[in-house]
């Protein structure tokens, strides 16, 4: 995990964040048998709007446009 520039967490870290976030909650199982991630845990991450990818490339355009 150190090589993959992920957070380590212990089981105590661990516990205390899940037991602390309800996102998380929502995402994972967590028990003495380990975590597991939720069948529906993907309905529940919210997706990115279509209206920001639309900002985003407006705002690239406009800083590209050398008209000026």
């Amino acid at each position: 995990m150190k090589g993959a520039g992920v957070p380590q967490f212990e089981y105590e870290t661990f516990k205390t964040e899940y037991d602390n976030n309800p996102q998380l909650q929502d995402l994972v199982k967590f028990d003495p048998e380990g975590v597991t991630i939720n069948k529906d845990a993907q309905d529940k991450v919210s997706k990115p709007k279509a209206s920001a990818d639309n900002t985003v490339s407006a705002m690239a355009k406009s800083a590209t446009d050398l008209s000026d």
